[in-house]
């Protein structure tokens, strides 16, 4: 990492990783987790809907104590 030659492989050899992370997972969620959720009944719609409810709460949670409980120090 000290050298530009050094860098520029730890970059290479990080997208990779990212890479072969990305496809273990969409091959992890086709062959298993798919038909497992399936199999129970949850739709990807289902799945959608929790998360975008969740996102809004969070969010909510977010807003109202990071920007009104300390409020502004100066």
């Amino acid at each position: 990492m000290i050298s530009e030659a050094g860098r520029t492989r730890l970059c290479r050899d990080l997208k990779a990783d990212c890479r072969l992370l990305t496809q273990t997972d969409e091959r992890f969620s086709e062959r298993v987790l798919d038909p497992l959720m399936e199999s129970m009944g949850i739709t990807a719609e289902a799945v959608e809907a929790q998360y975008a409810k969740e996102r809004r709460e969070a969010m909510a949670r977010y807003e109202t104590e990071a920007f009104t409980a300390g409020g502004d120090t100066a």
